[in-house]
């Protein structure tokens, strides 16, 4: 279909265009943009036009680092925890739910101790009030660490064992098993127990997933995977590979897979090629997970964490999740592919290991690879010079200040809050800034990064709003050139992000955008989008 947009106020990737201009668009693609002098009698009236003056463009939102599939599934088949304010929520909320099965399994999702009474977690002997002779497995909203009760602990016989690498299995000051399990590897010894989903499910999840994205202003996703056992990498590609193929996929989906291990990036060299690239899948490379999480204090860090804002986690820098060899050898033999690697590294010292080690590859390599860090959460001056100096692209989300503010300064502590989510620096030194939700640890709507981006307002118990290093704030041109172009340049995808001839037709249509949350509600603005 061939039809003219009409438009006064847009955004096309780069920069804001005002005054009266014209855009032609023909099957699903802009062959025209101009600036005019005059409308037409007919022009406004014509079906064929779309008249969107008064109204603010924008290329469609991209997230750039989102556990697409994963987000998919547990919104279709599992509890979501995320509105409990207490323990007794937690386990009401389960009561009620207890019915929401999968293959004799109660699981849930989007935990969060900070916002409980009780400000801890809750462990095996809470969900044993249940009194439920199933499985319990629940994870936590920075899918770092989960919790289980006493059927799931038996299932996975892991009471003696120790801990995995990279991981760790929750005790009590008694040495007894307390049902909480940190990091992927300690997470595996109860998922790899859970029943998979059958391809049925993924597809289902996904093409139910993508309308709902689609709704919250979102064209295009980099769907990073999972994050261990939770996630079959097989049949996830297979899924998405049949739901385009289908015509269920109302976004686009750029795929990364996900890498734990040496002798596992064999295997997923050589599951990228089962990828069916279209206009609306492509392969986009690959995710490692170098240390931990902000929350948890586990991320590796140059000093120790702090806790309470002031108080020293004794003795504790995180660690890697990674032995640095393997992670270097890893890293060296997944850059012969002509795709972005993207490493997750929290903490200063693993932002540092990843950027030497890239720079080490790109020194005694041809490597024609591309590399984000994601997170990045406090990077010294120094990184960020060495990334842009090496163009190490960024995979942020600024969402995480609002969600996660007040616990992320509890956590660095005093002497490091003004190092974090440094995004004015990072957009004046000419690093490519990429945004995303990095979903289910936030919520995927992308109004929550747009607002937080560029307000640097935290979430409050009491709803008011304070703000995490404010010289930081971006403006809205900046950040959402964050959430198109940026990523669709890291996705190696470009043909969407931006308003110009040969792009896709991915159009956002906003009455306006909020740039705060004092002035925000859930139907803020979006009010149309075309693909």
């Amino acid at each position: 279909m061939k039809y003219k947009i009409l438009l006064d106020n847009f955004f096309d990737g780069y920069e804001f265009k005002k005054g009266l201009f014209s855009m032609e668009i023909n099957e699903g693609k802009i062959e025209s943009v101009n600036e005019i002098n005059k409308i037409n009698t007919y022009e406004s009236t014509s079906p064929e036009i779309l008249d969107l003056r008064g109204k603010i463009i924008t290329p469609g939102i991209i997230d750039s680092h989102n556990h697409f599939t994963m987000t998919a599934l547990k919104m279709k088949y599992q509890i979501d925890l995320g509105k409990a304010r207490s323990i007794s929520d937690i386990i009401n909320t389960i009561k009620k739910n207890s019915n929401k099965m999968h293959k004799g399994w109660i699981l849930g999702y989007n935990l969060n101790e900070f916002q409980l009474k009780e400000k801890r977690m809750p462990d095996i002997n809470d969900l044993d009030k249940l009194n439920l002779k199933i499985p319990v497995f629940i994870t936590h909203f920075s899918e770092h660490y989960a919790i289980c009760n006493s059927e799931a602990i038996h299932i996975g016989n892991i009471d003696k064992m120790s801990n995995p690498s990279g991981g760790i299995i929750g005790r009590d000051a008694s040495g007894n098993i307390n049902g909480i399990l940190y990091e992927p590897s300690a997470m595996d010894l109860i998922k790899s127990k859970i029943p998979e989903y059958s391809i049925y499910e993924y597809e289902e999840a996904i093409s139910y997933a993508s309308e709902q994205y689609l709704k919250s202003g979102i064209t295009a996703v980099k769907d990073i995977g999972g994050t261990g056992k939770d996630i079959d990498e097989e049949l996830r590609i297979e899924a998405l590979n049949e739901v385009d193929k289908n015509g269920e996929l109302k976004i686009k989906v750029g795929i990364s897979i996900p890498v734990f291990s040496f002798n596992d990036a064999y295997d997923k060299l050589k599951l990228s090629d089962k990828i069916n690239n279209s206009d609306n899948l492509k392969f986009t490379g690959f995710k490692m997970f170098l240390d931990g999480s902000g929350l948890s204090r586990n991320a590796w860090m140059n000093e120790v964490w702090n806790k309470n804002y002031i108080e020293v986690d004794k003795n504790n820098y995180g660690h890697p999740l990674w032995d640095i060899d393997e992670f270097k050898k890893t890293l060296r033999y997944l850059s012969q592919a002509d795709n972005t690697i993207s490493i997750h590294a929290i903490g200063d010292r693993a932002i540092k290991e990843t950027i030497n080690s890239i720079i080490d590859i790109k020194k005694t390599s041809n490597t024609k690879a591309n590399y984000a860090i994601v997170h990045c959460t406090s990077p010294s001056q120094e990184d960020l010079l060495n990334m842009k100096l090496n163009n190490i692209s960024v995979e942020t989300q600024g969402a995480f200040i609002y969600f996660f503010g007040n616990e992320y300064i509890a956590n660095f502590g005093k002497s490091r809050e003004h190092r974090l989510f440094p995004f004015r620096e990072m957009f004046d030194m000419g690093i490519n800034m990429c945004n995303g939700s990095d979903s289910p640890v936030t919520l995927y709507k992308p109004i929550y990064g747009i607002i937080s981006s560029i307000s640097r307002e935290m979430k409050t118990s009491n709803n008011k709003y304070k703000k995490l290093n404010p010289d930081q704030s971006l403006t809205l041109e900046e950040t959402l050139k964050s959430f198109t172009i940026n990523c669709a340049s890291v996705m190696g995808w470009y043909t969407i992000g931006a308003l110009k001839v040969g792009s896709k037709a991915d159009i956002v249509v906003w009455n306006n955008i909020p740039m705060s949350f004092e002035t925000y509600s859930d139907d803020f603005s979006l009010i149309n989008i075309m693909i």
